[in-house]
C-alpha cells in the first residue's frame, strides 16, 4: 500500500479575507512598481497556490512543527479536507460597540479588492466535490448566519479538537492563536511569515499562552480592531497581569483587590471596559454551520 492511501487526513481551515486582502496588497503594491499584471490572474495563482499547500500539510510533519513539501498545483494529490470561510456579518460586535473597526469601515474599499475576492471564491468553488467547502457559500441556507470568518473557523477548529481531529488554521490573525493547541493537534499557518506558529511561538511573540489571547486583547487592546481594552494598561501591564493572577477574571477579582497606586486604580475603573473588549473578541460560535461541515468532512 502507498503512502499516499494510508497518510492521514488533516482538515484546513482558511481565513477567506485575510488570504484575499494579503494578494489585494501584494498585487497593488507591484502595479505601483510597474508591474501589469491582471488582477483575475494574480488572484487564480496565488488560490491555485494556496491549494496546493493547504493538501501538502501532513498531520506526521504538523506534529513535528514541520512544514510539508510544496508541490504543483496540478499534480497536488487531494490529501486533505479544505474549509474556507469569509466573513458574513460582524457576528453582532458593531450593535455591542458601534465602534469596532470603525477605522477599517472609514477606508474607501477599492473596487478591485472586491472583484478580487469573487474570483477567489470562483475558483475555490470550483474544485472538486468532496475536496473543499467555502462558508458560507456553498449552502444557500448559510446566507442568513450572522459571522465572521473568525467565528466559523473557531466552531470548527474547537469541534475537531474535542475529537483531536488534525487541524490547521490558515491566517495571520493572531485572535486566531487561541486556537492552537499542540495536544489536540490544533496547528496555525501564518500566511505573513509562511512558518507553523506553535503554542512556544505564541508566548515568544507576545508573551501570553494561546488560551489567553482573548483575555489580553481585552486588556489591552487592539486598535486595528477598535477593541478599546483599559486604558492605561498596555501590552507589557497585560502580560504581567495575567501572568500574575492567571486569566482576567483572576485580575478583575484578585487584581483589583490586591494592586494598589495608579495600576489599581486603572483595574478599578476599567472593569466595565475589560468586560466589554471581552465580549467583542469572544467567538461568536455559529452551530447551524456543522450540519453542513460534518457531511463534507465525512465524504
Amino acid at each position: 500500500m502507498t503512502l499516499h492511501a494510508t497518510r492521514e487526513a488533516a482538515v484546513v481551515l482558511v481565513d477567506g479575507p485575510a488570504l484575499v486582502h494579503r494578494w489585494f496588497h501584494r498585487w497593488s503594491y507591484a502595479t505601483k512598481q510597474g508591474s501589469t499584471v491582471d488582477s483575475k490572474r494574480f488572484v487564480i495563482k496565488n488560490a491555485r497556490f494556496a491549494l496546493a499547500r493547504a493538501h501538502s500539510f501532513d498531520p506526521s510533519h504538523l506534529a513535528q512543527n514541520l512544514l510539508s513539501p510544496q508541490v504543483e498545483y496540478a499534480h497536488t494529490p487531494k490529501h486533505n479536507k479544505v474549509i474556507v470561510c469569509f466573513d458574513n456579518g460582524d457576528g453582532g460586535r458593531t450593535e455591542l460597540f458601534p465602534d469596532y473597526k470603525k477605522n477599517r469601515r472609514q477606508v474607501a474599499r477599492d473596487p478591485e479588492l472586491s472583484v478580487m475576492m469573487k474570483v477567489a471564491k470562483r475558483v475555490f468553488l470550483e474544485e472538486p466535490e468532496g475536496t473543499i467547502l467555502v462558508l458560507p457559500d456553498s449552502n444557500p441556507r448559510l446566507k442568513m448566519i450572522n459571522a465572521e470568518a473568525d467565528d466559523m473557523i473557531a466552531t470548527i477548529a474547537l469541534r475537531n479538537q474535542k475529537y483531536k481531529v488534525p487541524t490547521v488554521v490558515v491566517s495571520h490573525d493572531f485572535d486566531l492563536y487561541q486556537l492552537i493547541d499542540d495536544n489536540c493537534k490544533s496547528y496555525h499557518y501564518d500566511i505573513r511569515t509562511k512558518y507553523l506558529v506553535s503554542e512556544k511561538g505564541v508566548i515568544d511573540r507576545i508573551g501570553i499562552h494561546p488560551k489567553l489571547v482573548r483575555d489580553y486583547k481585552a486588556l489591552a487592546g487592539d486598535a486595528s480592531d477598535g477593541v478599546p481594552g483599559v486604558k492605561g494598561i498596555g501590552k507589557v501591564r497585560a502580560q504581567s497581569l495575567l501572568k500574575k493572577y492567571g486569566d482576567l477574571d483572576g485580575v478583575l477579582t484578585k487584581g483589583i483587590k490586591k494592586e494598589t497606586g495608579r495600576v489599581g486604580e486603572i483595574l478599578r475603573e476599567g472593569v466595565k471596559d475589560a468586560e466589554l473588549s471581552r465580549k467583542i473578541v469572544d467567538f461568536r460560535l455559529c452551530p447551524k454551520i456543522m450540519p453542513t461541515v460534518e457531511q463534507f468532512m465525512k465524504k
